[in-house]
């Protein structure tokens, strides 16, 4: 086997590619971190979300300003991102609430994504570009943070629920919203019914029962249907500590029509109910849809921990939330402070977040079609995730959360190597048979 190692450096400021034949040891059965030749869930992507505000700061750059931030984000050096979220009207990263209708329009006559034209849309299609450079095909879920305020109880894009009289002209707004994409040559492939409906946010937001959603999944899929759309529904879209017990009832009344679930990491880690809805329904994609850090919010240990959890329990795709922010995390509406995000920009230059090179280590390596394998580990502060790409490669995400230097074996299919990796990093190997 040849190994090519990929090192997060201590300052976070580049990615280290040296070469390191290993060294085969004896098997005395210790110390061991295993990969194992057993196929597990087929991989969709990585990647982060086109908010307005991460659209916005793209803007503010000189062309090649966008060129770099395009290399790092989509390009052959950088994350290769390539499964991204988009906002159905306002999120909190937003410059302020919007949706596509003028008050109280019930014909849609006045629908337009003129807004998403002005930030949102040329940077998705730079991106798209980008991505189709070094053979990538972004594919695109888009979520609402609220129905339009005419809809809903009180009358507000804050808190409420959708009135059940204004169900199937909601879902005619997420047609006309795919359809709309659609014509500027952005697919969307799923879409989500609400983001985080059990959320007592302050901003953009809209609360939704379990039953509430089945019966907005129903009209979802029947106004799709209507438009010859091939738009698929992910439910959820919340926190992973109730996950299970949300799509155990939506799969029961309507799992012929959502093909999986999506979710959030802020309520921690849950990876056995991750591996639970893997194990129950195992036909279903499941989504990291959001995850993010606050500014001040130690990165390393939450995101490293996070992404080897998800993709050793199941999941298939993960989705950032801003790519890319201004210097404090704005812009935002309704909240106290800003967001972490990878790239983070002054309207000049370009500053990378710890985040992006703990992304890297999956992003850059691991393709669409690879399919997880089996791993464990010796140690709970060593953990590991491991990929078998399409050209056949293995590749293996390894975390020391410790400390202390780890002297371990590296067991690849039962083949021993004696490695070492620093505190608090984390390593990928590219390993060719």
């Amino acid at each position: 086997m040849k190994f090519l190692t990929r090192t997060l450096c201590e300052g976070g400021s580049l990615i280290r590619l040296s070469p390191d034949a290993g060294e085969q040891v004896p098997d005395v059965g210790k110390d061991r971190v295993n990969i194992y030749p057993v196929e597990r869930q087929e991989i969709i992507g990585i990647g982060g979300a086109f908010t307005e505000s991460s659209a916005y700061n793209y803007s503010l750059l000189d062309e090649a300003g966008k060129k770099k931030a395009m290399e790092l984000l989509f390009g052959e050096s950088g994350l290769r991102y390539n499964f991204c979220r988009l906002c159905i009207g306002s999120s909190d990263f937003a410059h302020d609430m919007y949706d596509y209708l003028e008050e109280g329009d019930e014909t849609l006559a006045s629908f337009s994504i003129d807004r998403d034209r002005k930030y949102v849309i040329p940077m998705i299609h730079d991106a798209m570009e980008t991505a189709k450079g070094v053979g990538e095909e972004i594919v695109f879920i888009a979520s609402p943070w609220s129905p339009p305020a005419f809809m809903k109880d009180n009358k507000s894009r804050v808190q409420g629920h959708l009135m059940p009289e204004y169900r199937e002209l909601y879902a005619e707004y997420f047609a006309r919203f795919v359809e709309e994409y659609e014509k500027e040559g952005i697919r969307i492939f799923a879409v989500t019914p609400q983001n985080e409906p059990l959320a007592g946010s302050l901003w953009d937001s809209c609360q939704e029962s379990a039953e509430e959603e089945i019966e907005l999944i129903k009209a979802l899929s029947a106004a799709f249907k209507a438009h010859g759309l091939d738009t698929k529904i992910l439910g959820w879209d919340h926190n992973k500590g109730r996950l299970y017990h949300r799509m155990e009832k939506v799969y029961s009344e309507v799992g012929d029509l959502c093909v999986g679930a999506a979710f959030h990491w802020y309520s921690g880690q849950h990876f056995d109910e991750v591996a639970l809805m893997r194990e129950q329904y195992p036909e279903k994609l499941l989504v990291l849809s959001e995850y993010c850090n606050g500014l001040g919010r130690k990165v390393f240990d939450t995101y490293g921990s996070e992404l080897i959890g998800d993709f050793t329990h199941g999941v298939q795709a993960v989705c950032e939330w801003n790519l890319m922010l201004g210097m404090v995390g704005e812009p935002y509406h309704d909240r106290e402070f800003g967001c972490s995000a990878p790239l983070m920009s002054d309207g000049k230059e370009i500053t990378l977040r710890r985040s992006y090179f703990e992304t890297y280590l999956f992003s850059h390596f691991v393709k669409r079609g690879a399919k997880a394998l089996a791993t464990s580990s010796y140690r709970s502060d060593l953990t590991a995730a491991a990929f078998r790409n399409p050209d056949g490669k293995i590749i293996v995400v390894v975390s020391n959360s410790s400390d202390t230097n780890i002297q371990y074996n590296l067991s690849v299919f039962n083949r021993l190597y004696k490695v070492m990796i620093a505190p608090q990093s984390m390593v990928t190997y590219e390993i060719e048979e």
